[in-house]
């Protein structure tokens, strides 16, 4: 059975200090599909988290990444998304 990932990184947030998120580390996992651009990724939260922009099951749910998404957003545009979460920093993972 042939997969649909084309690259699946692994990034990592580290929670800022006086945030709710303070003392925190949570694990998300990006999923590029072979027909990345003209598809948006995927991306999940592994780590546990509440915020009113991730599903139950983890799964980001933003417009952009959803029923908004176009090619020209590209993986600049899913960065930029991250500052949906500003109490959390990045840090990137290949896996």
């Amino acid at each position: 059975m042939a997969s649909n990932i084309a690259h699946s990184s692994l990034l990592t947030f580290m929670s800022l200090a006086g945030t709710p998120y303070a003392g925190g580390c949570f694990h998300m996992k990006l999923i590029l599909g072979k027909n990345f651009p003209n598809e948006p990724p995927k991306g999940f939260f592994i780590t546990k988290i509440f915020h009113p922009n991730v599903a139950s099951n983890g799964e980001i749910c933003v417009n952009t990444l959803k029923k908004d998404w176009n090619a020209s957003l590209g993986i600049k545009h899913i960065l930029l998304v991250s500052h949906l979460f500003p109490s959390l920093s990045l840090t990137y993972h290949n896996i």
